[in-house]
């Protein structure tokens, strides 16, 4: 039997026009029903790019009118101005629906049609941060916000499963890298957003700060609708595997390049077994990854990434303005904003593209080598980080920043490509869900509070001082009095120094990541040797 037998192809040009199709079909298995049906791959990609892109934005906005949540006088607590660490807790409030509901949203991916649990998950994310945007309590903001978390806990785990079935394989790292890079691209652009509207006193019968939250659940209702209409069978943990030997059997060396170059792909059931994985449940699934070290440690070292990173997005906008750097709201908003952009979208893209263009991340080897690329970046954007915060202007800041931030969105494609890999087809929505968990939960959940707190440590007690002429006549505590260019928030006194101390501890704790993939990596070594040592036994046998 042939190769031509074994791959359904379609046309590469229409048979109508003979104009080449841009975007890839891929067929997959339709639940419950015979045949197989059409996806398109592209469309699908950038229809869950946008999704993630507006979870992100709204990250980014929180993040971005933070300065005018602290002195927005309906968010005093007890008649006084936020602290940083209550601050840090509005910021983080989205965590403790997510943690809560996050489990539960996986278990039942076996039972309900991944893509409706999606769309329910997106619906409750709407109805959240519209109300945020009517928020009129400190109370009722962090409430509200853990609203958020609950949404994004429905669709977070099953979304990079989806991808992962529909991507070629010759250019899954660099379509996981597009997905995840949205983060930081929604993120710089909600900061931007937040800190140019937030100067805002109103608009449109909202507060400035309070409108983009009011916007962007509008913007993501069609996408609901959209979600709707992905075949059941995408994402749902069940997608056949078919082993390589067996395509080896039949003469075919690999089934990625076929897959990255066709138009569609299928595999008749009469040539190969293949075998549906049942979805697991949720005992017997967290039983699996709490006995699997290769993902626990990627796990936690992707969450001292999220951590660094956390942190420095909530509060980098309140550092550039209220520390030595002086820049202005909107200003420090865009800087920060444009710099996150661009090296989110470069960084994610550049690491998905080298390592799949260096061999690709599939097995042990792609897991080596993915790991490897990723301690390096590590060790690069940590000197730059800490550098860039030490940093007496503008310029330099930016320049060091960069280099730091791009190195560090450099490992995310291959992160997460280490965790699809490292357990079965049939776990990945449940490896995804955990590790996003992991990650917020031992990441950027606790750093903006602690950031807060730390800082709080480091304020020598200028927040004590609630006129402009104390504040300014305490030199020795390096005291600074903040302007607030809207006037439905207040100045505040601050020490010049007390968040950059605080964000220079926050990122020297990202070494703690290649410690863990170090010891992942010789965990990967190792079963690569096994699987040596066993095909050796085979072909002697």
């Amino acid at each position: 039997m042939n190769h031509n037998d074994l791959i359904k192809r379609s046309p590469t040009f229409s048979d109508n026009e003979g104009i080449r199709d841009t975007d890839p079909l891929v067929e997959v298995p339709t639940s419950g029903e015979p045949g197989r049906t059409k996806v398109h791959v592209k469309q699908l990609l950038s229809l869950f790019m946008a999704i993630n892109f507006l979870s992100y934005f709204d990250r980014g906005l929180i993040s971005g009118v933070l300065t005018k949540i602290k002195s927005d006088d309906r968010m005093m607590v007890d008649g006084e101005t936020l602290s940083d660490a209550k601050a840090g807790i509005a910021v983080s409030a989205f965590m403790a629906g997510f943690m809560i509901c996050s489990p539960i949203f996986a278990s039942v991916g076996g039972r309900f049609r991944p893509s409706y649990i999606c769309a329910f998950g997106l619906v409750v994310w709407c109805g959240a941060v519209v109300l945020t945007s009517l928020s009129s309590s400190y109370a009722m903001l962090v409430s509200i916000r853990s609203l958020v978390g609950i949404g994004e806990a429905a669709y977070c785990g099953f979304i990079p499963t989806m991808i992962d079935d529909i991507a070629p394989a010759s250019v899954r790292t660099f379509y996981i890298g597009l997905y995840f890079a949205m983060i930081p691209v929604g993120a710089a652009v909600g900061m931007a957003a937040g800190g140019v509207l937030g100067g805002y006193d109103h608009i449109l019968g909202f507060r400035g700060w309070q409108f983009p939250f009011a916007a962007e659940g509008v913007f993501m209702l069609p996408l609901v609708l959209c979600i709707m209409r992905v075949p059941p069978s995408v994402g749902n943990g069940s997608t056949a595997k078919v082993s390589q030997k067996k395509l080896e059997n039949v003469g075919i060396n690999t089934l990625a390049d076929d897959r990255a170059s066709q138009s569609s792909w299928s595999l008749p059931p009469a040539t190969l077994t293949v075998e549906k994985q049942s979805y697991p449940s949720a005992l017997k699934a967290v039983t699996s990854l709490v006995k699997n070290p290769l993902f626990l440690l990627t796990s936690f070292g992707y969450a001292m990434y999220t951590l660094v990173l956390g942190g420095v997005s909530a509060w980098g906008i309140a550092f550039l303005e209220q520390g030595q750097l002086n820049m202005s709201s909107g200003g420090a908003s865009v800087t920060f904003g444009l710099v996150t952009a661009v090296t989110g979208l470069a960084g994610t893209a550049v690491g998905g593209w080298y390592v799949d263009n260096g061999g690709g991340s599939k097995g042990n080897v792609g897991m080596i080598r993915c790991h490897w690329f990723n301690i390096i970046a590590i060790f690069i954007s940590v000197p730059f980080g800490i550098g860039a915060f030490l940093m007496p202007s503008v310029p330099p800041f930016v320049c060091l920043v960069f280099v730091a931030e791009f190195a560090l969105f450099a490992t995310t494609s291959p992160v997460n490509a280490i965790l699809l890999e490292s357990v079965s087809a049939e776990m990945r929505t449940y490896a995804m869900t955990f590790s996003i968990l992991i990650i917020h939960a031992a990441g950027d959940f606790p750093s903006p509070i602690l950031i807060g707190a730390v800082s709080d440590l480091f304020s020598e007690g200028c927040p004590d001082h609630k006129d402009k002429l104390t504040c300014l006549a305490d030199v020795d505590s390096h005291c600074k009095w903040c302007v607030s260019d809207d006037k439905n928030t207040k100045s505040i006194c601050r020490n010049e120094t007390q968040l950059r101390n605080a964000l220079l501890i926050c990122y020297a704790i990202l070494f703690v990541a290649p410690m863990l993939w170090g010891v992942a990596l010789t965990i990967t070594k190792s079963k690569k040797s096994k699987e040596y040592e066993e095909d050796i036994d085979a072909e002697a046998e």
